[in-house]
């Protein structure tokens, strides 16, 4: 009885490590299996081409006067012909700071109607494709500073002052390094309403022009009246002083040296204060009617010397007439001094 039970248990003990080896080798197989898909798809992710793909974007800014489609799209594709397609052109870019739309299905067809690129290649285009330009804008304030900078230069030491600066033409500009170059005023003096030209260039290449004005308002001493003078006097160094005015307001024909105006006569009476002016003086004459004076005549390295009499009056360097009183011949002299005038042919 004890045998055979002890036989039963064996066979069950048996049985149950032959299910156990079962088990494990059923486990086994599968792990197995999927060790060996992940490794084949490893090796295939590894091996596989990456896609060729152009992507355009929707909005981008172009730093060239031409849109290339390098500028405006991410282009994944290998080799030269990455390159070549990068050159495609799609026309001019707009005016710096200005927009330009292209319509995304156009922008496709460019890309498509060159053979070279592969049907493989894939296209991705938004619908519409805003291309900007860049750009950079010159102020009103600096475009001032230039203006105010020449005429300082000009001016030199000389005081002045603007108002009224305007500046005229296309002020937006393509991006990239500056330069400029100013064409000067035609007028000799500057004063008063001054223009000037501003050639423009960006890194080298000429790209417009602008025009500068402003009102200069310049201030010189000048010569003025210190005192009352009255009509038909000898101007003299007491009657007169140097004041700062601004001569772009003043009128024509003032003095700046006091030597210029002194030993005048005046023509009218002067308030103190006024500017002296060319039109209010007059030279004092040196010969009257009637004076007998020398007359000199001068032909090559001949000098002839007479007497004559004067018929009107005249101050240094007037013509006067004058008659010889040997010939009686009526001659037409400059006054040189107080007692010679010589003969003008």
């Amino acid at each position: 009885m004890r045998s055979d039970i002890t036989h039963t248990n064996r066979k069950e003990a048996t049985l149950i490590l032959v299910c156990r080896a079962i088990r494990y080798l059923a486990v086994a197989s599968i792990c197995s299996g999927f060790v060996l898909i992940f490794s084949t798809l490893a090796i295939a992710t590894a091996t596989a081409p990456s896609p060729e793909v152009i992507v355009v974007k929707e909005y981008i800014q172009v730093p060239d006067d031409h849109i290339k489609l390098a500028s405006i799209a991410d282009i994944q594709v290998p080799g030269r012909v990455k390159d070549k397609i990068g050159r495609i052109s799609l026309g001019t870019a707009p005016r710096p700071g200005m927009e330009k739309i292209l319509p995304g299905h156009w922008v496709a067809s460019k890309i498509r109607s060159r053979k070279w690129v592969g049907e493989t290649v894939q296209v991705i285009v938004p619908r519409q494709v805003h291309v900007t330009r860049a750009s950079q804008t010159l102020t009103d304030e600096r475009l001032q500073a230039i203006f105010q900078d020449y005429i300082r230069t000009q001016l030199k030491d000389i005081q002045f002052n603007i108002s009224r600066f305007k500046a005229r033409g296309m002020k937006t500009l393509p991006a990239g390094e500056l330069s400029y170059q100013i064409q000067p005023t035609r007028t000799k003096k500057i004063m008063g309403q001054t223009n000037l030209g501003l050639s423009l260039a960006v890194n080298g290449k000429a790209v417009g022009r602008l025009s500068l004005s402003g009102w200069v308002d310049r201030f010189e001493k000048v010569v003025c009246a210190q005192r009352d003078i009255t009509r038909g006097t000898i101007i003299s160094a007491d009657d007169l002083i140097l004041e700062s005015v601004n001569i772009a307001k003043a009128p024509m024909g003032v003095y700046h040296r006091l030597e210029d105006v002194i030993g005048k006569r005046t023509r009218r009476a002067i308030r103190v204060n006024s500017i002296i002016r060319g039109p209010m003086m007059e030279t004092p004459p040196l010969i009257f009617k009637g004076d007998r004076v020398k007359l000199v005549a001068k032909i090559g390295a001949l000098t002839v010397r007479t007497i004559g009499i004067a018929k009107n009056e005249g101050g240094k360097g007037d013509q006067i007439r004058v008659v010889n009183i040997s010939s009686k011949k009526t001659v037409v002299g400059r006054v040189m001094d107080a007692a010679t005038v010589e003969v003008v042919f």
